[in-house]
């Protein structure tokens, strides 16, 4: 099952604060805070404000806001992802750590460790980062969340070629794609077999997210754009891949 997010969806038309520009960012935080005065227990506002602020660098007031939250019985276990993503931002271990432990035998835990093997890749820390994510790819299994335990194993796989671990991000990429063909699994594998140099199974992918998605903006306009540059640099065609982006 996977796991429920909802707290975090917004209604219709109300975007996630930290996926917007600074100026949208304010006006979010100004919605949410205005909700808060409006009723301090509604559990959108309180998950806007906070992550205007976290968005906004004004850690402190996000946290603030979760910690309110908190009191008042809201958010469960899914405000567990704002409190990793803020204790990362702040060098908070100890604070990491907690976000994880507050999820552990729930069904949002492999996300956790989504996000913590993002942070340990970050932070230069790859041994870790592969650890993390095999064991949230396992235990996404476990929960028979066959989608996440690919994304994981993706998330692995760029990690690993991003630090020039070609054969590894090669072996991952292509047992995720086994695991799952979704889309967004073949588009991301793409990426990952060019930065890896398999430029023949990389652009097969390419081709055929293509033509599944003609119309989908970020696919064609952000995603396969870096792959076939991936690909065009491999093969000396600087130019081709500056064109390409």
């Amino acid at each position: 099952m996977e796991p429920d997010l909802s707290s975090r969806h917004r209604p219709s038309g109300q975007s996630d604060p930290r996926l917007l520009g600074d100026g949208k960012t304010q006006k979010a935080l100004a919605s949410g805070l205005e909700g808060l005065q409006l009723d301090p227990k509604d559990s959108y506002a309180n998950q806007d404000a906070a992550d205007a602020y976290e968005h906004l660098g004004r850690f402190d007031e996000a946290k603030a806001i979760l910690d309110r939250a908190t009191a008042q019985n809201m958010g469960g276990v899914v405000q567990s992802i704002s409190r990793y993503e803020l204790a990362f931002l702040r060098g908070d271990e100890a604070g990491m750590q907690s976000a994880m432990d507050a999820t552990k035998g729930d069904s949002l835990e492999p996300i956790m460790f989504l996000l913590k093997g993002n942070s340990q890749c970050a932070a230069g820390k790859i041994a870790n980062a592969r650890q993390t994510f095999a064991q949230g790819a396992s235990l996404a299994q476990k929960f028979g969340m066959k989608e996440m335990s690919s994304v994981l194993q993706l998330l692995d796989a760029t990690c690993d070629v991003e630090t020039g671990n070609e054969a590894s991000a090669r072996q991952k990429a292509s047992a995720a794609f086994a695991t799952s063909n979704l889309r967004d699994t073949r588009v991301t594998a793409a990426y990952v077999l060019a930065r890896a140099g398999d430029a023949s199974r990389s652009q097969k992918l390419i081709e055929q997210a293509a033509k599944e998605s003609p119309t989908d903006t970020i696919v064609n306009a952000v995603w396969l754009p870096i792959a076939r540059a991936a690909n065009q640099i491999n093969a000396n065609q600087a130019a081709q891949a500056v064109a390409s982006l």
